[in-house]
């Protein structure tokens, strides 16, 4: 299903980036978004503003010059003396943004005829007229005589993009032929300063009726704190301006004042202002003079370069994750602002970037729609899985504890139809052997295949539960009778028991089984489970192969272990421990040669606790490492306790558990303690029984070795009752073999047990080995252990197991106290 969503999403996306590459090309030409783009274009205008040039001033027809030369119109008797007077400054060209195109009286005509003649380098202007709307355009021309006097003539065509602001100009235009160049471009060229089509186009534009423009560019206005440079008319004309104000200058004059000639909104009017037509001209003549025009960009360009700020900005929102595409749409918006700023700063070329703008937000929105749809379709998903998974096992896919609990509540409604509910908890463990080769992977394969196994041998109606790790449950509802329910439980384990195959290997399952019925072992949920659990647990410790049923003997003794598991973590803390030592004497002189360290437990509130009780629960626990190592530094210090107080040496046997056998700490441990109490190796006997060494051989035997390298002796204890052969016994390197108590109480009394210690006595001596005999009770049984060479007798014949201040006065000496601290 997640491919599949990927697949739909990238086929969504594929058609989106298709469909705004079309748009692109649709929406790409400038018009489209044409008022977008205007705004766009003042906001970047200002990365090119070129500086005012310092050749261009402008006479101006202002307020102060009307105050002072009177009301406008003026004679042309007048222009002709500005005339004059800026011939005399030498100017590069002058250009008239006034229009002369009736006469007003011959003389006047004549002196400004005259005087246009004198200076030989005046342009007059030349503009469109339209005097109905509708109508046609017409062309407002100087008069004659002022049109032949005139170096050239030049038009002054403004046109008002939608928004009504001047951003464009034009090389030429006319009426039918676009013949007359613009009136900045003509001074130009009657100052001899042509500098060809500036890069522009000059592909003929037909506008209105008749009247056709060419070589359209965009005014290069410079920047708002940087006007052209303004002379007064009336200061001209009187000579309050310095010549070299005026010499080798581009001069415009126009009208300027307040209520006077025209004014054209712009990008750079300020605020509630319009700007002169003048200062208009003026701006195109200082872009033209510094070679700085602007240009659209090409239809080509436009489109080519819309298309892939789309595309690539697309893509961008399309392969970032959601939580970025936001950003990347942000990214890809000031990327295409950037390429328009970029290449109207260097290139002088205006890219329209509005369609680029609209299509990316556009696109980055309709993929979030979509995005989301498909996240709030995974969400609802995933709460599904989620849920799921709250309730169910993962590996399973069994229901867990908690829908198990819900299941148990409902027993509560059951009315009293004489059935009966049973709730069945199952552990299932495999052997050591196998389990220490399998992997979490192969773990989980084995809990899934167990799970399958149980899914098929249950009976029908039957819930079942994963509740954790290899623990299972079955809830059987409407069972008829105990003996029934003992069926069913048989068929399980049964079931159960048959081993697993994993890579053609077999592995060996080992069920237990609790259970509890409902009502009589509890009325709630809880409780059922609990006590189905206490009984699995009884079966466990019992090692069960049939359905254990809670009762509340079971209940009472776990409750017993718990509380000793809880006395056990503290009793070394608040030393609760006693070691005891029973001696081991020779079966001929009876004289102590050595003894054995057994532990002893007195808790103030459970009394003396046999090791038979606390022993398994300190190894089930984890602590028999902790308690093994006590036992071992006490009874080091005990024998140095004994030697410092003059008596003879003795030999210290201290037994090991099967868990402290197997810590890699063992060695370290001994031999710290040894060291630390100044014990000698040959004085140490560590004792490990027989069934621990044949559990772990290779392991057992390594550790053996490691040990006897010390110079410790090594005793296998309860000898007789681990199946060893005598080719295993070979490999031990042991010293001395212990014969279990339980075949020497039978001595005398049955054969086999008889035998069996003979048996021992005779490899033992083959093998070269020391026996002793332990719970030697009576004189008949040291005398028959002596008559057949066992060499040394341990039992209450002798001695009970005794604190070391009474062993100390048994062999005849005084104790003093010896620490770890005081010894070297």
């Amino acid at each position: 299903m997640r491919l599949r969503g990927h697949y739909r999403s990238g086929v969504v996306g594929g058609l989106l980036l298709v469909m705004l590459v079309l748009a692109g090309f649709l929406f790409a030409p400038p018009q489209r978004f044409e008022r977008l783009n205007l705004f766009l274009y003042d906001l970047i205008l200002p990365v090119q503003s070129p500086a005012m040039s310092d050749q261009l001033v402008i006479v101006t027809v202002d307020d102060a010059s009307i105050a002072e030369l009177g009301r406008w119109p003026w004679s042309r008797a007048r222009h002709a003396q500005l005339v004059d007077r800026l011939t005399e400054h030498g100017p590069q060209a002058i250009g008239f943004d006034i229009l002369f195109t009736e006469s007003q009286d011959d003389r006047s005509d004549g002196l400004l005829a005259t005087a246009l003649e004198r200076n030989g380098r005046t342009v007059l202007a030349v503009a469109p007229a339209q005097p109905s709307p509708g109508g046609p355009i017409s062309e407002l021309l100087p008069m004659p005589d002022l049109a032949i006097s005139a170096a050239a003539l030049g038009h002054v065509d403004a046109e008002l993009d939608v928004d009504g602001q001047s951003r464009q100009f034009f090389l030429y235009a006319g009426l039918d032929d676009p013949r007359w160049p613009g009136l900045g471009l003509a001074m130009m060229n009657v100052a001899g300063a042509e500098r060809g089509q500036f890069g522009i186009s000059v592909a003929a534009k037909t506008q209105g009726l008749g009247w056709i423009r060419a070589g359209r560019g965009l005014i290069p206005y410079a920047a708002i704190n940087d006007p052209p440079k303004r002379l007064s008319y009336a200061d001209v004309l009187a000579g309050r301006v310095a010549a070299n104000a005026i010499r080798d200058k581009f001069v415009l004059v126009g009208v300027v004042a307040t209520g006077l000639g025209d004014v054209i909104s712009t990008p750079v009017s300020r605020l509630h202002e319009r700007t002169p037509g003048v200062e208009v001209i003026a701006h195109v003549l200082n872009g033209l003079l510094q070679n700085v025009p602007l240009r659209h960009a090409s239809a080509e360009l436009q489109f080519l370069l819309s298309v892939a700020l789309v595309a690539s900005g697309t893509l961008m929102v399309l392969l970032l994750p959601l939580r970025l595409g936001f950003f990347a749409m942000l990214a890809a918006v000031a990327l295409t602002l950037g390429s328009s700023a970029a290449l109207l700063a260097l290139e002088r070329i205006w890219f329209a970037p509005a369609a680029a703008l609209v299509l990316l937000p556009l696109g980055w929105a309709l993929w979030s729609v979509w995005l989301y749809g498909i996240e709030e379709s995974r969400t609802r998903l995933l709460m599904r899985r989620l849920e799921h998974q709250t309730r169910h096992h993962i590996i399973t896919g069994f229901p867990n504890q908690g829908v198990l609990e819900g299941q148990l509540c409902k027993l509560g409604d059951k009315g009293p139809d004489g059935t009966l509910a049973v709730l069945l908890v199952l552990k299932v463990s495999w052997h050591e052997s196998a389990s220490v080769l399998l992997n979490r992977t192969v773990g989980d394969q084995l809990l899934r295949m167990l799970a399958e196994r149980l899914r098929t041998v249950a009976p029908e109606g039957a819930f079942l539960a994963h509740l954790n790790g290899d623990d299972f449950a079955v809830l059987l509802n409407n069972q008829l009778n105990f003996e029934h329910i003992n069926d069913t439980a048989a068929t399980l384990l049964e079931a159960l028991k048959q081993p697993l195959m994993h890579e053609n290997s077999e592995i060996m399952l080992v069920p237990h089984m609790g259970g509890s019925v409902w009502p009589t072992d509890g009325r709630d949920g809880s409780a059922l489970l609990r006590n189905a659990y206490t009984a699995m647990f009884q079966s466990r410790l019992e090692g069960l192969e049939g359905l254990c049923f809670y009762s509340a003997d079971i209940g009472k003794k776990l409750e017993v272990r718990a509380q000793l598991e809880q006395a056990l973590v503290h009793a070394l803390q608040r030393d609760e421990f006693l070691l005891y030592y029973q001696p081991q004497v020779d079966a001929i002189t009876h004289q102590i040669i050595g003894v054995e360290a057994l532990i002893r437990w007195k808790n103030p509130e459970l009394g003396w606790i046999s090791p038979a009780e606390f022993i398994p629960v300190a190894e089930h626990t984890g602590l028999i490492n902790v308690i093994g190592n006590w036992v071992l530094e006490t009874a080091c210090r005990d024998l140095t306790r004994l030697k410092d107080a003059g008596l003879r040496p003795l030999r210290m046997a201290v037994n090991l558990s099967p868990l402290q056998f197997t810590s890699s700490d063992l060695v370290f441990s001994v031999q710290d303690a040894m060291r630390r109490f100044g014990v000698p190796p040959d004085r140490m006997e560590l004792e490990v029984t027989e069934s621990t060494v044949m559990n772990n051989l290779d392991n057992a035997v390594k550790a053996m070795h490691e040990l006897r390298a010390l110079g410790i002796e090594l005793a296998i204890d309860d000898f007789g009752t681990g199946y060893s052969s005598l080719s295993s016994l070979r490999s031990f390197p042991v010293d001395r073999l212990k014969i279990d108590q339980s075949f020497i109480r039978e001595i005398g009394h049955s054969d086999a047990a008889t035998g069996i210690v003979l048996t021992i006595l005779s490899m033992a001596r083959r093998l070269g080995l020391g026996v002793i005999a332990e719970g030697v009770e009576t004189a008949e049984q040291a005398e028959f252990l002596r008559k057949h060479e066992c060499e040394e007798l341990q039992g209450y014949l002798f001695s009970r197991p005794i604190p070391v201040e009474e062993l100390a006065q048994l062999l005849g000496g005084t104790l003093i106290d010896v620490t770890a601290e005081s010894v070297v």
